[in-house]
Formats: structure tokens, C-alpha cells, sequence
């Protein structure tokens, strides 16, 4: 007596693995501020303005990611990939803006790598500060 489709769900699964700052996954090198914030995945940061300062992840995929806020305090930070240096990345916005993805690589071999965040301690000559605060990788 008609035409009747019927939907029941769809399914979707994320393709990138997320580690959040929190978790025990990823290791820190040196002293940084731990809290809660809202702004972030899961409500929670990890914060350096201290050069040298690091935050790693071993990641098993060919596709890496890191994610942090960009605010006008903020500064630099570097990438290193497998201990090789391969960007600085520059997180001053005039305004704030909500945490998102700030470096990507992709191509990546197969097999475990290490990604390194390591707080420069330099800042665009526009920032009002050289803060990092950091919320999350992801990788496939």
C-alpha cells in the first residue's frame, strides 16, 4: 500500500584514537600546571610557558595530531618526531580560540613513533605571554 523505509541506527566510528592530556599514555618532561578547564577535551589542560618543557606520546599511527587553545598569551612550541625536529608551531590568536588541531602530520611509517611537544619559550611579538596549554593528541 506504499513505499516504507525503515531506519533503525547508524553506526560511526572514529577513525583517530584520542589521548587526552590526562591520560597515562602520554608522559611529560619537566614541572607543568595540570587542571580543569572547560575549554578543553574532557575539561582538563596541561600548561607550560617553561622552555624546554615536554609532553610526548608513543603512537602507533601514520597520522598524528596535536590539539591546544589558541589565546592571545600563547606561544610557541616545537614537534619533534622520533626525537627529528620537524615544526614550530605559533598558537597567538588575537582572540581566544577554542582548543583544535595545531599540528598534523601525516604519512608517517608503520610501526610506534614518538611525538614531542617542547615549549619553545618564544612567543609572536604580538602575544601578551609564551603559555602552552595543551589538550589532546590523536592519531591513526
Amino acid at each position: 500500500s506504499g513505499y516504507y523505509v525503515g531506519l533503525d541506527y547508524f553506526q560511526h566510528r572514529s577513525v583517530f584514537v584520542v589521548k587526552d592530556n590526562a591520560s597515562a599514555a602520554v608522559t611529560y618532561g619537566g614541572t607543568w600546571t595540570h587542571s580543569a578547564d572547560s575549554s578543553y577535551f574532557n575539561d582538563t589542560k596541561s600548561v607550560s610557558n617553561v622552555s624546554g618543557r615536554s609532553s610526548s606520546l608513543v603512537s602507533p599511527g601514520t597520522q598524528v595530531g596535536i590539539f591546544t587553545r589558541k589565546p592571545p598569551r600563547s606561544g610557541m612550541y616545537d614537534v619533534y618526531i622520533d626525537n627529528v625536529f620537524d615544526a614550530t608551531v605559533d598558537l597567538y590568536a588575537t582572540s581566544a580560540q577554542p582548543a583544535s588541531r595545531t599540528y598534523s602530520k601525516t604519512g608517517l611509517g608503520s610501526g610506534d613513533h614518538t611525538i614531542r611537544l617542547e615549549v619553545s619559550g618564544q612567543a609572536n611579538p604580538n602575544s601578551s605571554g609564551a603559555f602552552i596549554g595543551l589538550d589532546h593528541f590523536d592519531y591513526r
